[in-house]
C-alpha cells in the first residue's frame, strides 16, 4: 500500500509535550464526527445541569465513547490528552468554539437555503472520477475530505471544453511557431505576441 504524509491542517502538544499533527477527516469521518457531536450534545442535555462535562464523562461510559470516536475521526487517540485539552479541541475555548468544530466548518458554506450534501451524494460525486465505485469508497475512507474535494474540482475544471479565446490563441500559437521561433529581436525592440 502507497503511504501520502497529507499537511496538517493543524498541530498542538498533547500531554506528554510531543506534537501531534491534526489531518482532516475523511468523507466517512467528517460525517461520523457530525453523528459523534451529536451524540455528545444529547448525552450532556439529558444529565443533570449542575454537572460540568467532566463529571459527567467520569461517570457515563457513552460520553466516554462518543468523544474517544469524535476525536479518532481526526487521528487523535484519547490517551494523548487531558480533560482541558478535549475540552480546547471539542467543546470551547474561552468564547469561541472548539478547535475541531472550527475546522470541521466548511470552508464554502453552502448558499442560505441549500442544504449540505449527504453521504451518498459525495460519494456519487467522488464515483464520477473514479474507473469503479470501490475506488470512490476507497478515496472518500482514506483522504481529507477538503484535499479531495480541491482535487476532484481542479480535475473537473481541468476537463472543462476550452473557450473560443484559448483555442484562438492556441491555433494562433501553431499557426506562428515557426516565426516566433526563429525572430530574434534586436536589442531595445518591443515585442509583440
Amino acid at each position: 500500500m502507497l503511504w501520502i504524509d497529507f499537511p496538517p491542517l493543524a498541530e498542538f502538544e498533547d500531554r506528554h509535550g510531543i506534537v501531534r499533527a491534526i489531518r482532516g477527516t475523511t468523507i466517512f469521518g467528517r460525517v461520523q464526527f457530525a453523528d459523534q457531536m451529536e451524540a455528545i450534545q444529547s448525552i450532556l442535555d439529558s444529565s443533570a445541569p449542575t454537572l460540568r462535562w467532566v463529571e459527567v464523562y467520569q461517570q457515563n461510559g457513552r460520553l466516554r465513547h462518543a468523544i474517544t470516536q469524535a476525536l479518532l475521526c481526526w487521528g487523535i487517540d484519547i490517551e494523548w490528552l487531558v480533560p482541558t485539552q478535549i475540552e480546547q479541541l471539542l467543546f470551547f475555548r474561552g468564547e469561541q468554539v472548539g478547535w475541531l468544530i472550527e475546522l470541521s466548518a466548511p470552508k464554502n458554506p453552502a448558499p442560505a437555503g441549500e442544504t449540505g450534501h449527504t453521504l451518498a451524494e459525495a460519494i456519487a460525486a467522488i464515483s464520477t472520477h473514479c474507473q469503479s465505485l470501490s475506488e470512490a469508497l476507497e478515496l472518500a475512507n482514506n483522504m481529507p475530505a477538503d484535499l479531495l474535494q480541491d482535487v476532484l474540482k481542479a480535475k473537473a475544471e481541468a476537463m472543462e471544453p476550452e473557450t473560443k479565446q484559448q483555442k484562438q490563441r492556441k491555433q494562433h500559437l501553431r499557426q506562428n511557431f515557426d516565426k516566433m521561433m526563429n525572430y530574434a529581436p534586436e536589442i531595445g525592440e518591443e515585442v509583440e505576441l
